[in-house]
């Protein structure tokens, strides 16, 4: 009876000791961890902005040349460079299901507000090497230049025929449609704040 008591005493004494490791390393490493989410979130923007940097200088050119602005409803970005004059282009993040998984990204559009400027995805749970290379850069190259309006589609079987088509990624069709949906909804969402007067864009 004692010995299992004392084992009982034990297990509690490990756990509590655990967890107050834990608690101490996560405490110590919170704050490196946000930097580090805020330095890719800034490295992403400025990629589908197409502006250039380098991993020095991240912050400071990004404080030169975006405006953040966190509304409620959706955070919006603004490529102002300086001396342009203004707007030069608006990202804005997207997000929703993949085929196995949440998908979330980046997507930039020009001062139009049609004609895409670039994409970036950040995180996703689609199959390597399939599905998995919408994060690559060749595929998310394929957006640049395409309109969101009119009928915007990731094309599979057959290559893209005009300006609002996209080529899908070979034997990964639920995944680039999965990806499609998710650009229409948020696109769509992004629209409806503008003509709202939510989100003001000039």
């Amino acid at each position: 009876m004692k010995e299992k008591i004392r084992m009982v005493i034990v297990l509690v004494l490990t756990g509590a000791l655990s967890a107050a490791f834990l608690s101490l390393v996560s405490a110590a490493t919170a704050g490196r961890i946000a930097y580090n989410q805020e330095v890719k979130l800034k490295r992403s923007l400025l990629d589908v902005f197409g502006v250039s940097y380098t991993e020095a200088t991240i912050l400071d050119v990004f404080e030169r040349n975006i405006l953040s602005e966190p509304y409620k409803e959706m955070s919006i970005y603004k490529y102002v460079p300086q001396g342009s004059g203004g707007v030069q282009g608006v990202a804005f993040p997207v997000r929703g299901a993949g085929f196995w998984g949440p998908i979330s990204g980046i997507l930039a559009l020009e001062s139009d507000l049609v004609t895409i400027r670039g994409i970036k995805i950040l995180e996703h749970s689609e199959t390597p090497g399939l599905g998995g290379r919408i994060a690559e850069p060749e595929f998310q190259g394929r957006f640049s230049g395409k309109s969101v309006q009119g009928n915007f589609e990731i094309v599979a079987y057959a290559k893209a025929k005009d300006e609002s088509q996209v080529d899908a990624i070979t034997g990964a069709t639920e995944t680039s449609k999965a990806l499609e949906r998710i650009l229409k909804n948020n696109i769509a969402r992004f629209y409806e704040l503008v003509e709202d007067k939510h989100i003001t864009v000039k």
